[in-house]
């Protein structure tokens, strides 16, 4: 599977077209101005804690992957001929073996497209590429209240494993 290249067509709930694709080293500016648009309870859930902006790093750290260790997708539109990111999914291996085989996911949607079938249509592609890629289990840890992005993981079918910890939900999502 050539992950770089990574690209599709999806439809959301309200029929609007979205492309899944591989995160660029260009889509920092789309990052910075997606984070913008992030309510703060959005950003608390996300990043655990407040913040007005993504330092050059983050958005360095985000663009810039090597597709091995790290893969990365985003969720992209086509507003007025302007190409909009609207959400970003990735994983990041958090074992030492050679392809990887556990890694532990993140996910960002903005507000204005939550509710819309992207989160599970992100997650379902991060997935077909970390199985394609040798990954055996993905972790997410998550605060308790989020409950939508759990009913993400929990409505795939796939086996999850639950323990709550300290206000924080960690996930163990089997791929295999």
């Amino acid at each position: 599977m050539d992950v770089k290249n990574y690209w599709v067509v999806e439809k959301l709930k309200d029929g609007s077209e979205v492309v899944i694709r591989a995160v660029r080293a260009e889509d920092k500016d789309g990052f910075a101005k997606g984070f913008e648009q992030l309510s703060g309870e959005a950003i608390y859930r996300r990043f655990f804690s407040h913040k007005k902006q993504l330092s050059e790093e983050e958005l360095k750290t985000a663009t810039e992957i090597d597709f091995v260790r790290v893969v990365a997708l985003v969720a992209e539109i086509n507003e007025d001929g302007e190409k909009k990111l609207i959400g970003a999914c990735r994983y990041v291996a958090i074992d030492t073996n050679d392809p990887p085989r556990h890694a532990e996911i993140a996910f960002t949607v903005l507000d204005a497209w939550q509710d819309k079938g992207l989160g599970k249509i992100l997650f379902r592609h991060l997935s077909d590429i970390g199985r394609a890629c040798g990954v055996e289990k993905f972790k997410a840890v998550m605060l308790s209240e989020n409950r939508g992005m759990k009913k993400v993981f929990t409505s795939t079918g796939l086996k999850v494993n639950t323990k709550v910890e300290d206000g924080e939900i960690h996930l163990d999502i089997h791929l295999k």
